[in-house]
């Protein structure tokens, strides 16, 4: 405990980048705050008999309670406290505090501070990774070959019960715990295996059905996604109305011309396979980079303050504001039981992302990876583009918040570019290690049996056996 002129301050590191701050204030402090308090009030307030701010302290509380005062003195005592107590001991939180206990006899108060978040990236430069090759097979090329045909299908209404691939005009309802769960009117979709409509299962019981109103139970996995649906029996009610029978074209020249320039229904299939290829490349260096953060994560040690991770949930309920077109501090402020299950929700994929963030930022600065203004231009130019809505393009995203946004990504693709490049020389030198090891030991072995003697050479023998 440190004393500074009128309070007594103790300071406490606690878990999650905190630090406990307690702060005492001695009586006369305490009595001056009190009677300034009471001073703002009579002004604020009339007090019969008294002209403005002239009422002593007592008839103050007497008139407007004691609680009042008290309350008015809190409101300026405690803030210059606090901000003198962090200036004394040098401490430079992140965030404002959070009060959570005030004592009156004597005045005392403890605040939580947060604290910059302390980061150790562990080995990160021994992670050993390549990119993963790919391949297309010719059932990839099979399948994307089918959705084109099935894109030109001709769909022909039918007479007979639903099959698997037709057609359907329904409408469809469900309940769950007799409340609404779904209700999609005129509904128009394939019936295809393994779709899911609501929930799984729903395609399964409407193969065989004929045209008219049925209704059918199916039951929620344990595990969906959905908290309020896992696991209950959803009651559909499906109303059919339409069934179109799909009748696909041949895999032919025609069908290359219909669905684009191509001189033949070969140029269409190296199209696709071109096509599925860079998917494929697409999806396994997202996959090879997403390896290489968790890789850091794994070996890092990372604490950060509850103040972060609050920060990015509501930086992920502005996000989903601006999809379902609302007002972001309209969602961020509700008290809706909803939002409120939102929120909890949202927790771990908060601090998901705020160590994710963390690391990176770790990294770029372990590496010196920077990002100057001309790169940030460069990127604007390069998502604005040259055609005619260049400029108000460029207009939308030229934002503070905007420019923020940018640095963070172009920093966090040339963290991952440099997490790829150690990642890729340390395999390829465990690579080389290994292949050497081989004909090392190979060759301590020949050694090693030419300076053995061999049994049946007289020559190879000792003295002794030689003479005998």
């Amino acid at each position: 405990m440190q004393v500074q002129g009128r309070m007594k301050v103790t300071t406490e590191r606690i878990p999650e980048a905190q630090i406990v701050l307690e702060v005492e204030l001695d009586d006369e402090r305490v009595a001056k705050s009190l009677n300034q308090a009471a001073r703002r009030l009579s002004q604020r307030y009339r007090i019969p008999g008294f002209r403005k701010g002239k009422a002593p302290r007592v008839i103050v509380e007497q008139t407007l309670g004691a609680e009042a005062v008290f309350e008015e003195a809190m409101e300026r005592m405690i803030p210059n406290a606090y901000e003198q107590a962090i200036k004394d001991e040098g401490i430079e939180p992140i965030g404002p505090p959070e009060v959570d206990n005030i004592d009156r006899d004597p005045f005392r108060f403890r605040a939580r501070l947060p604290m910059p978040p302390e980061i150790d990236l562990g080995p990160y430069r021994e992670i050993a990774r390549v990119e993963e090759p790919v391949a297309v097979t010719d059932d990839d090329l099979a399948d994307a070959i089918l959705e084109v045909r099935r894109r030109h299908a001709v769909l022909e209404p039918v007479e007979r019960p639903v099959e698997l691939n037709d057609r359907l005009k329904a409408d469809v309802r469900a309940t769950i715990d007799g409340q609404q769960a779904l209700d999609q009117p005129d509904a128009d979709f394939h019936v295809r295996e393994g779709m899911v409509i609501g929930i799984p299962g729903v395609v399964d019981e409407l193969v065989g059905l004929d045209l008219g109103e049925h209704t059918f139970p199916v039951d929620a996995p344990d595990d969906w996604d959905d908290e309020d649906v896992a696991g209950k029996t959803a009651v559909f009610t499906v109303t059919i109305k339409e069934i179109k029978k799909e009748i696909l074209p041949d895999a032919d020249d025609d069908l290359a011309s219909e669905a684009g320039e191509f001189d033949s229904f070969d140029a269409l299939r190296a199209k696709l396979r071109e096509d599925l290829r860079a998917g494929k490349e697409e999806r396994s260096r997202e996959e090879h980079n997403e390896a290489l953060v968790q890789a850091v994560l794994e070996g890092a040690s990372i604490e950060f303050p509850p103040l972060l991770a609050q920060n990015e949930i509501e930086h992920m309920l502005h996000e989903v504001a601006r999809s379902i077109g609302q007002d972001p501090r309209e969602l961020v402020s509700s008290q809706d039981p909803k939002v409120i299950q939102m929120r909890e929700r949202m927790r771990e994929e908060a601090a998901v992302r705020v160590r994710r963030g963390l690391v990176i930022e770790k990294v770029a600065e372990a590496e010196s990876i920077e990002v100057a203004e001309d790169d940030i231009e460069a990127e604007f130019d390069r998502i604005a583009g040259n055609g005619p809505q260049a400029e108000q393009v460029r207009n939308m995203i030229d934002t503070p918040g905007g420019r923020a946004m940018t640095r963070r990504n172009l920093i966090s693709a040339r963290v991952i570019d440099r997490l790829s490049e150690i990642a890729r020389e340390n395999a390829l030198a465990a690579e080389a290690a290994e292949e050497d090891t081989p004909a090392e030991d190979d060759a301590d072995a020949e050694a090693a049996a030419g300076a053995a003697p061999a049994a049946d050479d007289p020559d190879a023998a000792g003295p002794e056996q030689a003479d005998g």
